[in-house]
């Protein structure tokens, strides 16, 4: 959307566009620096009653701002690393393969009930449009 500017300019922009975006993401467990090094200081996530926001990567950030009126199904997800260091991921997925966002390396309780709270609000969401 924006190729060049300063970071100010960029938030307006995102209020102009995603006006209900979530304002602060939160971090994730320190075991995950195990997991995953490279890319522990750019994980994060944060939810709205009508958004979801991730960040990740390993070299640069990539945001990703999905609404919850437009997610199709939610999968908690946790591999042999993830389930030794009692992580998990939460992916929520969106019809097509354009639009995806993945809660990674959360705590496994924490990835528990942002499973339980998302899909409520995914169903009231759907419902209120």
């Amino acid at each position: 959307v924006l190729p060049v500017g300063s970071r100010e300019l960029a938030q307006e922009l995102l209020d102009r566009l995603v006006p209900d975006r979530p304002r602060d993401q939160s971090p994730p467990p320190h075991r995950a620096r195990f997991k995953t090094p490279l890319r522990y200081r750019m994980l994060g996530w944060g939810s709205t009653d009508t958004c979801v926001c991730t960040t990740t990567g390993r070299l640069r950030r990539t945001t990703c701002w999905v609404p919850l009126v437009k997610v199709q199904s939610l999968r908690h997800v946790q591999g042999p690393v993830q389930r030794r260091l009692q992580l998990a991921s939460v992916h929520l997925d969106t019809a097509g393969r354009s639009l995806r966002a993945t809660l990674r390396d959360r705590d496994a309780a924490e990835a528990d009930q942002a499973l339980a709270r998302l899909s409520e609000l995914a169903r009231a969401a759907r419902r209120a449009a």
